[in-house]
């Protein structure tokens, strides 16, 4: 159930998904993982080894170099930054009102605090009785961190 719209492209040995939307001129690199509902807009492209999250939102010409989190928003290029929850994404996985509460409450506090996003994760990791969908989101952050350039995948790469 993906939808591939004209020119987009798709790299060797990437891993994809369902539900996936990629529009007109979407470059996506190598060993990408696209997961379930991304949905990635016009002439925006990915480096190899990057993870696009459940359900995350690329804006049009946005240049991905690190992994997008599930969830999020993501826009801009060198760097691209992320912008907020990707509401319809939301609305899309059938997520109900308290576990899009629990996702909107974590973005600010991942991204809206002061300290660093890496710390941020593991403090809120250590919050009992965290939604599934948030525990999501701190796991992504937290692999995304294991490598210099924010891409989880290369820490997987055979030489």
């Amino acid at each position: 159930d993906n939808l591939l719209m004209i020119a987009s492209h798709i790299g060797h040995d990437c891993a994809v998904e369902n539900n996936i939307v990629l529009s007109n001129l979407v470059q996506i690199g190598g060993h990408v993982k696209i997961e379930t509902g991304a949905w990635i807009s016009g002439m925006a492209g990915s480096h190899q080894f990057v993870t696009l999250g459940r359900w995350c939102f690329v804006a049009g010409l946005a240049g991905l170099t690190r992994d997008v989190p599930p969830f999020l928003i993501v826009s801009g290029h060198y760097p691209p930054r992320i912008r907020g929850v990707n509401k319809r994404g939301l609305l899309r996985a059938g997520l109900n009102e308290e576990q899009q509460q629990h996702i909107h409450e974590a973005y600010r506090q991942l991204y809206r605090r002061g300290s660093a996003l890496l710390t941020n994760a593991k403090e809120l990791a250590e919050q009992d009785g965290l939604d599934e969908n948030v525990k999501a989101m701190i796991d992504a952050i937290v692999k995304s961190s294991q490598h210099r350039s924010g891409r989880y995948r290369e820490t997987l790469r055979t030489a």
